[in-house]
């Protein structure tokens, strides 16, 4: 198609970093086959059906789309039931690109004022073009994908036939004779009547006349459809066969009878009316000329008080980290277990909500956010930290909350905002199935950006959500219960210290302005945050107390030793001999963990902690447990003797734990393969004692295959316009 190819010439003069964004900005165009040459990317960026594309646009973008769709609409250039029957069958070629005038475009926003800083409609075309949304082409048109057909679809549920249509579709004879008759119209023939019915319905001037000499509730009940374009359930019409008269009697409604007989209503369906066309055109009058907000509105707002929001979103991120680590030290210790269906079983979200001292929605973020974060995942043990939780626990408060964030920021969930129904409890790690979840959070972000600094959002929910929506008017067009959404997006937010006091905090600021830029965002965390301690300060009672957020070294050293029990200004500890066991248990030492503690005492440890910690030491380790993979038994001291010693078993590492008893290092299996490879004939026992009868294993299933890794679209952008 020629949009195709204009478009393809267009890609030609820009940058890689133009290109390059707009790919970026749709990852889902290269994540199975990428575009292998300019035509490829026009062609696949001019046909994309993505839902996702007008999710990231803000209010002025959607508008022109809009008023794009409503001219190809009134130009009757676009087939909706082909397009909607094409998109469902696999395997037919894409939908080509739709295509207006870009002078009646223009024309229907001549009227438009530009902003204070003077961006006007030519600029909202210029950004539609760097989206691809909507591109010039030859002949002084614009082509924007087909599927913005359909995103910005402004029909009414029921589509409007035209009066003819309806006469001589839907009406039996007798049904047309009286409308003509009920019309003033003289009797005739039924081409005559439809002919003439048609006619007289068709000038605006005459359809206004009668439908001044309705009934009042009729007249409402007639402008509400068409300013709903809607349907009517009623029963004034009945089948005669394949097609309609009036019902005898009437409907039960004189006011929706009286707009029957004149054609004003005509029956789509059984039971089911619509105005048509013609009508509705003329009680709509002139097309109203579109809105263009350029800008959002702003938002009432007041002085924030001293020490705001700085102080509200450092007890926020501290409660944060402590909740977090708390969870992951609770899970390392005891993995939870998931439901076969997908998610974590309510019973142990329940459990680790009491573990944290939180209610279950809350606990319910911090487990959503460290999987997100790749802190939990879920194996044979059950879900359970990773890897990178170590590292986590080691980094800087800053640092620790950038990972949140950043995780947050792009999952697919608003993790707080669970239905209700039937009283259903909130489900932990739940799939993320809500694409508009992001394109909320960065919505409401924007919003609380336009805000001076020092000032913060005076206002309620439904006046900041008014503001929220021009920044991504689409991430709230089909959600259902937006301001419950908003609201848990706020909360969530609130608690990773991106906002506070209705306004944006540091952090938050640097993720408005800059996205998920992990380094930033760490470095404005931890200049929010007082100095990190260093020392605690050590109690005859066994308690320890740092007076602020402990350095990540010491508070390992006392997460080690010790059980936290106050959370807040003050972080607390307590030592008891099972704390103290778990720290030897762990293999650290009486005199290393002694050493370690007085080197982290802002004062002289005491005596009695001392003496405490000695004493555990003391006792520690009087008996021995030996991990065993498997045991070897016979009778034969010498056979067992000749094992221990035979070259070919040291992969083994068989030792004596008696004259008649080995243990081996491996599983039984391994085990009982090496001493076959070797020339010996074991049996296998179970745990009773009796003969264990072995089956063959079934075959190991071939491992699934990596998928493939979608290309940089820098990189992506340069290879194309190289190429």
């Amino acid at each position: 198609m020629d949009a195709w190819r204009d478009f393809t010439e267009t890609l030609r003069g820009w940058t890689v970093e133009d290109l390059g964004g707009l790919l970026a900005r749709r990852p889902w165009l290269s994540a199975g086959r990428a575009p292998r040459s300019l035509a490829d990317a026009a062609r696949a960026l001019l046909s994309d059906t993505s839902t996702r594309l007008l999710l990231d646009a803000p209010l002025p973008l959607v508008q022109v789309l809009a008023e794009a769709v409503a001219l190809v609409d009134a130009s009757n250039d676009f087939d909706h039931d082909f397009a909607f029957f094409a998109s469902g069958l696999p395997g037919l070629p894409a939908l080509p690109p739709v295509t207006l005038e870009r002078a009646a475009l223009a024309a229907r926003f001549a009227h438009a004022e530009t902003a204070p800083d003077g961006t006007g409609f030519a600029d909202v075309l210029r950004e539609l073009e760097r989206r691809a949304l909507l591109v010039p082409v030859a002949g002084d048109r614009l082509a924007m994908p087909a599927v913005m057909m359909t995103l910005l679809d402004a029909r009414g549920a029921y589509e409007e036939p035209s009066v003819f249509e309806a006469l001589t579709r839907e009406f039996a004879a007798p049904a047309v004779r009286r409308i003509a008759g009920t019309l003033g119209l003289p009797n005739g023939t039924r081409t005559v009547s439809d002919n003439e019915i048609a006619l007289l319905l068709g000038e605006p001037g005459l359809v206004r006349e009668i439908v001044a000499g309705a009934p009042a509730e009729a007249r409402r009940m007639l402008q509400r459809l068409v300013d709903e374009s809607s349907g009517l359930g009623t029963h004034c019409f009945q089948r005669d066969g394949a097609r309609f008269v009036f019902r005898d009697g009437g409907s039960g409604d004189p006011d929706t009878d009286w707009l029957a007989a004149r054609a004003l209503i005509v029956p789509l369906d059984d039971d089911i009316a619509v105005v048509p066309k013609e009508v509705a055109d003329a009680l709509r009058g002139a097309a109203p000329l579109p809105e263009l907000s350029l800008y959002p509105g702003a938002l009432p707002s007041g002085a924030l008080p001293p020490g705001e929001p700085a102080g509200q979103a450092q007890a926020a991120v501290l409660e944060t980290l402590d909740r977090v680590g708390a969870l992951l030290a609770e899970l390392a210790g005891r993995p939870a277990a998931p439901r076969k269906s997908g998610g974590l079983a309510v019973r142990e979200t329940a459990r680790l909500a009491k573990a944290l001292g939180a209610a279950e929605d809350e606990a319910r973020l911090w487990i959503d956010l460290a999987a997100a974060a790749g802190l939990l995942a879920v194996s044979g043990a059950g879900l359970a930290p990773t890897a990178a939780a170590d590292r986590w626990r080691a980094a800087s408060p800053g640092e620790r909350i950038a990972v949140l964030v950043a995780a947050w920021y792009r999952h697919e969930l608003v993790i707080t905002d669970w239905p209700r129904e039937d009283d259903a409890r909130s489900v932990a790690l739940a799939a993320p199935d809500d694409p508009s979840a992001p394109a909320v959070r960065t919505a409401l972000l924007e919003a609380l950006a336009t805000l001076p600094e020092g000032q913060g959002a005076s206002t309620g929910l439904d006046t900041l959500l008014l503001a929220v929506i021009w920044f991504r008017p689409m991430a709230f067009a089909s959600a259902h219960d937006v301001p419950p959404r908003l609201d848990a997006t706020y909360g969530e937010a609130r608690a990773l210290g991106l906002v506070a006091a209705n306004a944006l905090t540091g952090p938050g600021r640097v993720l408005a302005e800059r996205g998920p830029d992990e380094e930033r965002i760490a470095a404005a965390v931890d200049a929010m945050l007082p100095p990190l301690q260093e020392r605690a300060y050590f109690q005859a009672d066994g308690i320890a107390v740092v007076p602020g957020p402990p350095a990540p070294r010491l508070a390992a050293l006392l997460d080690a030793a010790a059980e936290r029990e106050g959370r807040g200004g003050a972080a607390v500890w307590r030592f008891t001999d099972a704390t103290i066991r778990a720290a030897l248990d762990a293999g650290t030492s009486g005199e290393a963990l002694l050493a370690s503690l007085a080197t982290a005492s802002a004062v002289p440890l005491p005596q009695t902690l001392e003496y405490r910690i000695k004493d555990v030491a003391a006792r520690h380790g009087r008996v021995k447990v030996v991990p065993v993979a498997c045991c070897l038994r016979s009778d034969d001291e010498a056979l067992l003797a000749e094992l221990v010693a035979h070259r070919a078993l040291a992969s083994l590492r068989l030792r004596a734990l008696a004259p008649t008893v080995l243990a081996s290092a491996e599983p039984p299996a391994a085990t009982l393969h090496a001493l076959r490879a070797a020339g010996y004939a074991p049996a296998q026992e179970d745990g009773t004692g009796a003969l264990a009868v072995e089956r063959p294993a079934a075959p190991a299933a071939a491992p699934r295959r990596a998928g493939r890794r979608s290309p940089d679209p820098l990189e992506l952008a340069r290879r194309l316009l190289d190429g």
